[in-house]
């Protein structure tokens, strides 16, 4: 989907973390502080998580799940 800034996404390296590595990433369509994706003003989205550092024979029972990223709503406007 495009939008205005031509970015969609971000990596890892570029991600703001806070002291103890926790990180927010803001998903609006105006302007947000810190890491924020603009939004398209009109269309439907989709939001993509690729973990690329976990291992993929992994047992889906071995994985901690409270360590891994977390998406949540915490809000939307029309």
């Amino acid at each position: 989907v495009e939008v205005a800034l031509g970015r969609s996404g971000l990596t890892s390296s570029e991600v703001v973390r806070r002291e103890n590595g926790e990180f927010d990433i803001a998903l609006s369509r105006q302007a947000e502080p810190g890491n924020w994706l603009q939004l398209p003003q009109e269309e439907n989205f989709r939001i993509i998580l690729r973990l690329y550092d976990i291992p993929t024979s992994i047992d889906k029972k071995a994985i901690d799940h409270r360590l891994l990223p977390l998406i949540t709503r915490t809000g939307c406007q029309p």
